[in-house]
């Protein structure tokens, strides 16, 4: 039975054949993947020349295999790319990484000055990332020249022996396409950048195609001032556009001034970004703002006080000058020589003085008399003799070379508060003498004065003790001297003994005056004539001891202070005159004393005495 099947199926074959045969098989072609194997990365417009960074092209690969076409199918249909067409192979972007660049680009565009107003500074900062520094304008430029070359080409594929290796970055050539860029890249023109004769930049043009932008590094150098040529060998620190840069590679700062100043003008201001400050200085009261110490480097802003006030020592404030701390008075100084005789001159006045007031002190204890006219004597003459002992002993002694430096010691002190108080307690009673003289002579009392002795002595007494305490609770460091223990006559403390003697002075002498117009007065019935007799004697010695006193105390107190030998000489004879003065009328004055110095006469010149009578 197979037997017969057999030439069945062979007949189908064979007319399945015949079908095929009859049909016909049409395939289009299409594109297989680009090849994995490329091309060495060149630049695309001079392929001879290797590319290592900056961007440039290696060429892939493909054939219409993926089917072919079969049956009289199409062949692959080519890819368009900017109106070229592509068909088996194609430039790819190979080593886009962008190249070195020189240290002179590892630099921020320098900042705005910080001042506004004035002289400023200007700083840089080094730059991390894949471009350093902003250049405006260039990219354009580059873009097509972005690459890093070999120095000569490359034949493709390379020779033996032929370096592939990424080189250095080098200067474009004369005939490299760069020549149509040799314009600047800085629209700014840096201060690095120098023009060569050919007109060509001394530095390197730096081509990149991609730029990025770049963050300060975390570490930045130190701060170096930028150096400027402006002659030969000459450097200065100050910005000047017209010059150049002469440390590029580490400067980081530079001075900068925002200020225009016209030397002719100083008063006028039109600088758009420098207004006139004293638009917006505002000055203390009663100052005004000026501008006129202004230099051509740095506006100069002062507040003037007006209206006779001055300026606060931080500048705060317009106030009245204080009262100015004068200058110490030098010590004043006399020769060895003439020191000595100044000294012995004072001391001999002093001596001669207390002889005359001892006598009349002696004197009259001897013939015990003590009536109340005595007692005002008696006290006067007791207080300018102890004034007088105070002066006799030399208790300051200065051992530091500058005598402003000496301070006045403790017994100095003690000294000189003893003076004061003895000269007050003698113009007091002084004083007090004109009170008793001007009752018994204006006959206001019939005997002893207004006031009783003991009232006297208590008053004379008691009042300067007062006067003094005062003075010392303000002015006790003003006692006593550097050079001498006599009475100050630069300080507070010379008011404190003026003011009270002028004043006792005339008082008293405006006592005197008046009872020398009481002679016209009624006199009162059992008025004591001998006690009136003897005011009236005291109103004429009063006039002469009193300017004797001031005059000797004055005196006395300037030539201690001058250190003046004229006026040493004058103080001595004024204390001669004085203690005789007082010896002669305190005696004369008295009725006791009269009528001895009569008996005692009489028993002299006994003729003169009978006819007299």
């Amino acid at each position: 039975m197979w037997k017969t099947r057999i030439p069945l199926v062979l007949l189908s074959v064979a007319s399945f054949h015949q079908t095929l045969i009859s049909a016909k098989i049409v395939v289009d072609g299409q594109w297989s993947p680009w090849s994995t194997i490329k091309t060495y990365c060149v630049d695309p417009e001079f392929r001879q020349n290797l590319v290592f960074c900056g961007g440039g092209v290696e060429t892939r690969f493909r054939s219409c295999t993926k089917p072919a076409p079969q049956g009289g199918g199409r062949d692959c249909d080519p890819l368009v790319e900017n109106g070229v067409e592509i068909r088996g192979q194609k430039d790819f972007p190979c080593n886009e990484n962008p190249c070195p660049l020189p240290n002179e680009f590892m630099w921020s565009e320098w900042s705005e000055c910080s001042s506004r107003c004035g002289m400023g500074e200007q700083r840089r900062f080094k730059m991390c990332g894949s471009i350093r520094r902003r250049l405006p304008g260039m990219l354009s430029c580059h873009q097509e020249l972005g690459h890093t070359t070999t120095e000569t080409p490359v034949t493709i594929p390379p020779q033996p022996g032929a370096s592939t290796s990424a080189p250095s970055a080098l200067p474009p050539g004369p005939k490299d396409k760069t020549a149509l860029c040799n314009k600047s890249p800085y629209p700014s023109a840096p201060d690095d950048v120098k023009a060569q004769p050919d007109g060509t930049q001394s530095k390197k043009w730096i081509k990149l195609w991609e730029l990025e932008q770049s963050e300060k590094c975390s570490s930045q150098p130190g701060l170096v001032n930028a150096l400027y040529e402006i002659g030969e060998d000459v450097k200065v620190t100050r910005n000047h556009e017209d010059f150049n840069l002469t440390n590029p590679e580490n400067a980081t700062k530079r001075e900068c001034n925002t200020w225009k100043y016209y030397p002719d003008y100083p008063d006028l201001w039109n600088h758009t970004n420098c207004p006139d400050p004293c638009l917006t200085y505002k000055c203390p009261k009663y100052a005004k703002c000026d501008t006129t110490l202004s230099t051509e480097d740095d506006p100069v802003i002062q507040c003037i006080c007006q209206m006779g006030t001055v300026m606060k020592s931080d500048n705060s404030s317009c106030i009245v000058p204080p009262p100015t701390t004068p200058t110490p008075r030098p010590v004043p100084t006399m020769a060895p020589a003439v020191k000595t005789v100044a000294t012995g001159m004072s001391k001999s006045a002093s001596t001669v003085i207390i002889i005359f007031l001892s006598i009349s002190l002696i004197l009259f204890l001897i013939f015990r008399i003590f009536d109340p006219s005595r007692v005002i004597h008696m006290c006067e003459e007791l207080s300018l003799l102890c004034a007088h002992l105070c002066m006799l002993p030399t208790l300051y002694d200065c051992q530091e070379d500058d005598p402003l430096d000496c301070e006045s010691v403790t017994p100095c002190k003690v000294i000189s508060i003893a003076i004061h108080y003895f000269f007050t307690v003698c113009f007091v009673f002084m004083f007090l003498e004109a009170i008793y003289m001007y009752g018994l002579v204006a006959s206001v009392v019939k005997n002893s004065g207004l006031l009783a002795t003991k009232q006297n002595i208590f008053i004379g007494w008691g009042i300067p003790a007062f006067i003094i305490l005062f003075n010392m609770c303000f002015e006790y460091d003003s006692y006593g001297g550097t050079y001498h223990c006599w009475l100050q006559m630069d300080k507070g403390l010379m008011y404190g003994q003026y003011v009270p003697i002028i004043t006792l002075v005339v008082s008293t002498f405006t006592l005197i005056e008046a009872a020398g117009a009481s002679d016209d007065y009624p006199t009162l019935k059992g008025t004591n004539k001998i006690a009136k007799t003897t005011a009236q004697i005291s109103q004429r010695t009063l006039l002469i001891i009193l300017p004797l006193v001031f005059a000797s105390f004055v005196c006395g107190t300037i030539a201690e202070y001058q250190q003046d030998p004229v006026l040493y000489g004058s103080f001595t004879i004024l204390n001669g005159v004085l203690g005789g003065a007082m010896m002669f009328f305190h005696i004369t004055s008295n009725e006791k004393t009269r009528e001895l110095v009569n008996k005692m006469k009489n028993k002299l010149c006994p003729g003169k005495g009978k006819e007299k009578e």
